[in-house]
């Protein structure tokens, strides 16, 4: 499929905008739209073409989509390198019931004007400075001839719908974890990222007390954390609904997908892969010079079957789980899709074992970090269940 931009009046009947939506490091995504219903003139009109004869295919078969665009940076995969690899590797492992939970990743090739003209709209949207761009965020997107990706569009309706967007990263202690340790891995990296008192990088960054949540609480499936904690989460997008007490059945309903429905049941999965993808932890990968710690007859094979398993791994505590609830009709209906699930790269592997290095020699795990004690009003499950066989300590 190619998108290119409308030429005549018959394109026209067919034109889509693009306007921004969200950014990344890696990645600006926007949202798709019917040309005859933007109110601006900046935006330009594109039409989507079929790959074999040029035919101009109709605009409403992506309403509902948006499109992801790769940014000018080296370590940026293009859209057809992403398919593959999510096709071939990560895909698999959902198709055993959830591969519903899974966004489309359909390929589209759009020429320089293209990338010329959404990088345009991208630099735009922050010119006015209203909005504060994260430092790594900052990037403009290659004017080439390049391979974009055609998503499911997960973003809230007013009235009608919202998402909750949020990251269920480790939802199994780490294996490389002390055994008494006082943190699970997610909570420890926040603790150092809390610790280091500066700008956190993309992992370290760490949300406000009140929409954090220790992971393990997730894969547990805990009402009693996890409805607070929605709560907080639909404050954040909805002060306050045209219907009072329709606010107290959206949390409801959203908190009973995810401790005992579907969303739960896709933790779970979630959850039981990663233990089950990187059983041994990544220290256990490489010895402090940098060769495999495994028996000199493993052949090459076996090695970069493992490495492998832990890319998979690290795909799946580092995606982000979108769940949608449509509200305006009579029964609330919850829906929740995957996204980041790019399969990670080899060289991502020197930094990971970095920071659990950070993590086991600074003392985070065990709450221990410099001078400080154990706080005894952490959050994380683990501490939770330390205090409580312990109350005298605390």
């Amino acid at each position: 499929m190619r998108c290119r931009q409308a030429l005549d009046k018959i394109d026209y009947l067919n034109a889509v905008f693009f306007q921004y939506l969200a950014e990344g490091a890696a990645n600006v995504v926007f949202s798709i739209t019917d040309y005859h219903s933007q109110l601006s003139p900046f935006h330009r009109a594109f039409v989507f073409t079929d790959d074999e004869d040029g035919y101009v295919l109709p605009s409403y078969q992506f309403y509902g989509k948006v499109i992801r665009v790769p940014k000018d940076n080296e370590h940026t995969l293009d859209g057809q390198r992403i398919k593959d690899g999510f096709e071939n590797d990560v895909k698999p492992l959902f198709r055993n019931g959830f591969l519903h939970h899974l966004m489309e990743h359909e390929p589209v090739e759009f020429d320089s004007h293209i990338a010329m003209a959404l990088d345009l709209e991208l630099r735009y949207v922050h010119s006015d400075g209203t909005t504060e761009r994260p430092r790594r965020h900052e990037g403009a997107i290659r004017h080439e001839t390049q391979i974009a990706l055609l998503m499911t569009n997960m973003s809230s309706t007013p009235g009608t719908s919202f998402t909750i967007e949020f990251k269920p990263k480790w939802l199994v202690q780490s294996p490389n974890a002390p055994r008494n340790a006082y943190r699970c891995r997610t909570c420890a990296m926040r603790a150092y990222a809390n610790w280091k008192e500066k700008e956190p990088d993309e992992e370290n960054k760490h949300p406000p007390a009140k929409t954090y949540i220790c992971p393990l609480y997730l894969f547990n499936g805990d009402e009693q954390i996890v409805g607070p904690w929605v709560h907080e989460k639909i404050l954040q997008l909805i002060p306050s609904f045209v219907n009072p007490g329709q606010e107290d059945g959206v949390v409801g309903a959203i908190t009973t997908y995810l401790t005992k429905g579907d969303g739960f049941a896709l933790l779970q999965h979630l959850g039981i892969m990663q233990k089950a993808l990187d059983p041994i932890g990544v220290l256990n990968h490489l010895d402090a010079t940098g060769n495999h710690l495994y028996s000199t007859e493993s052949n090459e094979s076996d090695l970069l079957g493992i490495e492998h398993q832990l890319r998979l791994a690290m795909t799946l505590r580092d995606c982000s789980m979108f769940v949608k609830v449509y509200y305006s009709r009579q029964t609330i209906a919850v829906e929740s899709k995957l996204g980041d699930l790019d399969f990670k790269s080899v060289e991502k592997v020197p930094g990971w074992i970095e920071k659990e290095k950070r993590l086991v020699e600074g003392g985070f795990y065990m709450g221990k970090e410099g001078d400080a004690g154990m706080n005894a009003s952490e959050c994380c499950l683990i501490a939770t269940e330390f205090r409580r066989n312990l109350p005298y300590h605390w």
